[in-house]
């Protein structure tokens, strides 16, 4: 509404103007407080009236893997762990339990892909930024 309103486009959607979306969403599920399972799945973008009118594009190669600087053993590792991270996204790891469907203990990650909470953590996470960027970030410097 506010884009059609800013275009002086009451009739056209978004105002005529194209709109991205991007992530993957078995992942990035709404935000709804006290909100069950079901209310969630049915806030998703994908159960929206408009949800017709997006083309969706799929990504077809791991762009992760294509980083340089990555040792065989590091690109190995992410190649692991993407493919991993795939089967839990359609929902090939894992029993869940049937008598509680709000029960998400089921799926178990591997020591490997945990990060230990303590000083490092952070780094861990996003060890592909280089820690002056992060102790001064700009956008020219995030841009991977």
């Amino acid at each position: 509404m506010t884009l059609r309103d800013l275009m002086n486009a009451p009739d056209i959607l978004f105002g005529g103007k194209t709109i991205v979306l991007g992530g993957d969403f078995r992942q990035t599920l709404p935000l709804k407080k006290r909100a069950t399972k079901e209310e969630l799945i049915a806030a998703s973008i994908d159960e929206s009236y408009l949800w017709w009118h997006f083309k969706i594009c799929t990504l077809k190669e791991n762009m992760g893997l294509l980083r340089s600087g990555l040792t065989n053993e590091e690109q190995q590792h992410s190649k692991t762990f993407a493919k991993w991270l795939l089967n839990v996204g359609n929902g090939e790891i894992g029993e869940p339990d049937e008598e509680n469907d709000q029960d998400n203990s089921w799926i178990t990650i591997p020591p490997e892909y945990l990060i230990i909470p303590d000083e490092t953590g952070l780094s861990q996470l996003i060890d592909f930024i280089p820690d002056a960027t992060l102790k001064t970030p700009n956008a020219g410097a995030l841009q991977l």
